[in-house]
């Protein structure tokens, strides 16, 4: 599933792209190699399937190839939607046991979230001269107007001081960069440590 969001508010869900890459791991070459992916409800019912633009001719070994999805699905409802992607090719594989891709997304009622930052490079999840090293962040994009209630965070290890007092800010943020631009939110809140270990919110 083309998104970065473990967790997505159904207010905040945009349609939903179908990608997935494949790479031949074999040593010969591989020809009418395609993908079908589709997206499951949480009882397993197929809801949307694409052929994912077709078969590709051949696929060399040692090569790798992306393909896109066709059309979008958008989630109808909250709970949890598994992508599913199928590859299969004219030759008999011998390891079938990788053929099969399996992700999946979960629409909440409210609920944003990420596993990992934003970015791949430090500097750009707030590490660096733009913010004196000392702001750490992910980036959320709000498509509709809603209210932010709460945040949690995690950090580790818990046992370690973490020297100052941990504070939530809100910022809008460069779409190409993602550096923060300005504080949406005038004040900082301080994060209070939860019951939850290794949690503050």
């Amino acid at each position: 599933l083309n998104t970065e969001y473990s967790l997505l508010p159904r207010k905040q869900a945009p349609p939903i792209n179908l990608s997935v890459k494949v790479a031949n791991f074999g040593s010969q070459p591989l020809t009418n190699v395609s993908v079908v992916g589709s997206i499951l409800d949480e009882a397993g019912n197929s809801l949307f399937d694409d052929g994912m633009g077709g078969a590709t001719a051949s696929l060399a070994s040692g090569d790798t190839i992306e393909f896109s999805g066709t059309g979008s699905f958008s989630p109808p409802d909250t709970g949890l939607y598994l992508g599913v992607f199928v590859v299969n090719a004219d030759q008999e594989d011998q390891a079938q046991f990788n053929d099969t891709l399996v992700t999946g997304i979960l629409v909440t009622d409210t609920t944003y979230a990420r596993d990992v930052p934003t970015a791949d490079g430090l500097g750009l999840i707030g590490i660096g001269t733009n913010s004196d090293g000392k702001v750490l962040g992910s980036v959320f994009e709000y498509l509709s107007s809603d209210v932010l209630s709460s945040t949690t965070v995690l950090m580790f290890p818990l046992e370690r001081n973490l020297g100052d007092q941990p504070f939530i800010s809100i910022y809008s943020v460069n779409p190409t960069t993602g550096r923060p631009t300005a504080n949406v939110v005038a004040n900082s809140f301080p994060l209070k440590n939860s019951l939850i270990p290794l949690a503050f919110a």
